[in-house]
């Protein structure tokens, strides 16, 4: 009788800060281990950062056969990735996520964009005819988060996870 009386006083007591403690060094652990949004898992320190997962850059270099480099846009509304697929790559960009967003860009038909040096990847459905098609030999893939300075008023990106590097 005892020791149940014990065991309930303790979970009265301690369930609810010990899973607290508990969500929040999750939370903690998988922001220094694979790069996790302080906005997500649990929210511990969303308000202390500005490092949102819709702030965050999805960067895709490819090297052409011909030894050209170019950047691939896959963040645009026809873009070759849905909604929900960037939303998880950028929210946890972990290496099998960045490799999956690599393969599909090396097979995917790119469109120029109105920028120099810059392509739209896209599905093969709603990919527009291209004057020419573009061979790609390699694509490297990287997350990058928003950085913010308040006394020197700085905005500034920089890699929240390692560089992907993806061959046919």
């Amino acid at each position: 009788m005892f020791q149940s009386a014990s065991l309930i006083w303790l979970l009265q007591r301690w369930a609810v800060p010990g899973l607290m403690m508990a969500i929040a060094v999750r939370q903690i652990v998988l922001a220094q281990t694979v790069g996790l949004s302080a906005w997500h898992g649990g929210g511990f320190g969303m308000f202390a950062s500005v490092d949102r997962d819709e702030r965050r850059l999805i960067k895709v270099e490819a090297m052409t056969c011909d030894g050209r480099q170019i950047q691939v846009d896959v963040q645009s509304s026809s873009s070759l990735l849905s909604q929900a697929e960037r939303t998880r790559v950028m929210t946890v960009p972990r290496e099998d996520l960045l490799h999956s967003v690599g393969q599909k860009v090396l097979t995917a038909p790119l469109t120029p964009s109105d920028r120099p040096s810059v392509y739209l990847a896209e599905t093969s459905e709603s990919a527009a005819i291209a004057s020419a098609p573009v061979c790609l030999q390699t694509v490297t893939v990287q997350v990058w988060r928003p950085h913010y300075r308040r006394r020197l008023n700085q905005i500034w990106y920089a890699p929240v996870s390692s560089a992907i590097e993806v061959q046919l």
